[in-house]
């Protein structure tokens, strides 16, 4: 997932409402029934409502209709429908064939939509409050009671807080939730790309196998690696604020907010703020981290990692294949452990996201009742099972442990996305998902650290939906004053990390909070403030 400097910062919360008729978080999930990991059947077992036969709102009309629809995302593998097996099996069994879109830039749905040009469906987390109209597209909560009740059982009350927009109606639900039970599965993992650390374990061996307990425990090794190893790059980073190292010291980037429960704030008014950026300057000073590197892109950090020129790098790391490939013996691997700061573990990943990318129905639709039912066959368990993991004994088996075992054919990642595994998503849960993942990083033993990694992490994450409703929405005056926050921070970041003395880095940070005042800092909480407030009261 592709996004700009702002709207990452943004969207990285996501990982992606309004309305108070939900029974709580506690029980958000319990429509769908409990999930045990040593039962390999359906994701969802227990009360999962009979989606079967006649019950099954979607089976009722598996006649040939065709749809036009609009990906809204350039960076999206596939661009043709029905070429693939997944497609093609999604379409047997639903008889929607889809003539499909996809954007090449950001701006192109609004011209599209600006131009009254929508294809039927749009698949998209660009506009989202835009897309939330009667005038734009149909309530689904009005086509589902008119034309697929059934499809009620399948949404959570939760799920319907999430996504319902000011006017009383919800019209989609987003993709990737997770609610509190399908969170406690043990299968359900953080993302992949959640900040860690990443290290050659060869230098490590190399110097005996030194004490990694904490974030001061690594600076020392960093001290050891410079003497040792002059020639490797001994930490590398992104220039962005989101890193390990940020999340191991308990703090989310700058212009991101989080609450001490009553009010909101911006990262950068959190006191401890300013210890990241003093660690970080320290890494620059005692020669651990050249801020040359921080202007590369990914691909050139990869391709650095590749050939064994770095020792650490955050959410970088090599493929150790390609050392095997040069007759290399080493490998580097996740620092599996939760490192300690100060002598206690702060570590903290804030997860306010209530889905990702939404599937809505605009009023061009031609037939919105074969729509949502669509759209109710991917929401249903077998919906979700196929469009995530294929056909069961032919692109996977499950085993005692609930998890995927795909056959050698469908072994690699190309062969999965070549046939359409886990890329038609428009309706995916986030645990049919993690399951895919898990499934696959367990097979791989490149992966084992970085899935400890995760688990390890797992219980020291805090998750907040109602923070996310005090994220300013788009083309509104908190927005405008965020990105203005935004570029301040963006713009005195490599000074910071750049500054010659303590003093100095104290001064510019002094200077970069006053100007986010000036900006209108104080207005913005107050004003994230009262929509959290609100949002809480609806999830009671």
């Amino acid at each position: 997932m592709k996004r700009s400097s702002t709207s990452i910062m943004i969207l990285i919360l996501l990982v992606s409402i309004l309305l108070g008729a939900c029974t709580g978080q506690k029980d958000g999930n319990a429509t769908r029934g409990k999930t045990p990991a040593d039962k390999g059947k359906q994701i969802k077992e227990g009360n999962q409502p009979d989606h079967s036969g006649e019950k099954t709102g979607w089976k009722k009309d598996t006649s040939p209709i065709t749809f036009t629809m609009l990906i809204d995302h350039s960076w999206y593998p596939k661009d043709t429908w029905g070429k693939d097996e997944i497609s093609q099996e999604i379409t047997k069994r639903t008889g929607v064939n889809i003539e499909l879109g996809k954007t090449t830039d950001s701006s192109q749905l609004q011209v599209l939509l600006a131009g009254d040009e929508l294809p039927e469906l749009v698949f998209t987390d660009n506009l989202v409050e835009r897309f939330h109209s009667p005038n734009i597209c149909y309530a689904w909560d009005e086509l589902i009671e008119e034309y697929a009740p059934e499809f009620m059982d399948l949404i959570t009350p939760l799920e319907i807080v999430n996504n319902t927009a000011p006017d009383g109606h919800f019209y989609t639900i987003r993709t990737h939730f997770s609610g509190d039970e399908d969170w406690a599965d043990p299968r359900n993992l953080p993302s992949p790309g959640t900040a860690n650390f990443n290290i050659r374990t060869d230098i490590l061996e190399g110097l005996g196998n030194p004490r990694l307990e904490s974030l001061e425990d690594l600076v020392d090794i960093y001290k050891k690696v410079k003497t040792k190893y002059p020639d490797v790059l001994i930490h590398v980073k992104r220039p962005n604020f989101s890193s390990a190292i940020a999340e191991t010291m308990g703090l989310v980037p700058p212009t991101n907010p989080y609450s001490d429960g009553n009010k909101v704030y911006l990262g950068i008014s959190d006191p401890g703020t300013i210890d990241y950026f003093r660690f970080v300057n320290n890494l620059v000073r005692k020669g651990y981290l050249d801020m040359e590197t921080t202007t590369y892109e990914l691909n050139q950090l990869t391709e650095l990692a590749n050939a064994g020129k770095i020792f650490a790098g955050e959410n970088i790391k090599a493929n150790n294949e390609v050392f095997r490939e040069k007759g290399q013996d080493y490998e580097m691997q996740t620092i599996e452990n939760v490192l300690t700061y100060k002598g206690e573990i702060r570590y903290k990943m804030l997860d306010i996201g209530i889905g990702w990318s939404s599937f809505f129905i605009t009023k061009k639709c031609k037939d919105p009742e074969r729509a949502i039912r669509f759209a109710e066959f991917l929401k249903s368990p077998e919906g979700d099972e196929l469009t995530q993991w294929g056909v069961e004994g032919v692109h996977y088996t499950l085993n005692e442990d609930g998890l995927l075992e795909r056959p050698e054919k469908y072994a690699s990642l190309q062969a999965q996305e070549d046939a359409g595994l886990g890329l038609w998503y428009f309706q995916a849960s986030r645990l049919a998902e993690g399951i895919s993942v898990t499934s696959r990083a367990l097979s791989d033993p490149d992966q084992e650290s970085l899935v400890k990694w995760l688990q390890n992490v797992k219980p020291y994450t805090e998750r907040n939906f109602a923070l996310f409703f005090a994220v300013p929405q788009a083309e509104t005056k908190a927005m405008t004053m965020q990105a203005k926050i935004g570029d301040l921070i963006e713009k005195a970041t490599p000074e910071l990390f750049n500054a010659s003395t303590d003093k100095e880095l104290d001064q510019k940070f002094e200077g970069l909070y006053k100007a986010c005042e000036e900006e209108g800092l104080k207005e913005l909480e107050k004003g994230m403030t009262r929509e959290y407030i609100k949002a809480k009261d609806r999830y009671k």
